[in-house]
């Protein structure tokens, strides 16, 4: 779900007072490396339980938006956010961690695409011959 400040506002207005709604920032950058080290540096400034005003979180998005390049924000709330950022974050080997990253939010990276389809032009040769 891409971020929606009306939506996001409108949940803050319902919520009961005292109640904490948990809010995700999700990261699509050209290199996934890049995108994981700023879901890393951004996750302690965004994915907290929601304690402080709305400005502070547009004005969040708005440096990230200005000092990562970045193409696509997403801002999902718990019930929305499938993806577990901790599994992908702490993994240490970066070659499963990129992977992950890539298969957990949809995007195949340059390489995986022509990987594919090498595979598919091997397996049409074989079932020629």
């Amino acid at each position: 779900m891409i971020f929606n400040a009306e939506r996001l506002i409108n949940r803050l207005k319902d919520a009961p007072n005292g109640s904490e709604v948990k809010i995700f920032l999700y990261i699509a950058l050209n290199q996934p490396s890049e995108s994981i080290h700023g879901f890393k540096t951004t996750k302690q400034q965004l994915a907290y339980d929601l304690k402080v005003k709305i400005p502070t979180i547009f004005r969040s998005l708005r440096w990230l938006k200005d000092e990562m390049f970045v193409q696509e924000l997403k801002l999902l709330d718990c019930s929305d956010f499938m993806v577990n950022p901790s599994f992908v974050m702490n993994n240490s080997d970066r070659e499963a961690r990129i992977k992950e990253w890539n298969r957990r939010c949809n995007i195949d990276s340059a390489r995986e695409i022509r990987l594919k389809r090498e595979k598919r032009r091997r397996e049409l040769r074989n079932a020629k011959n």
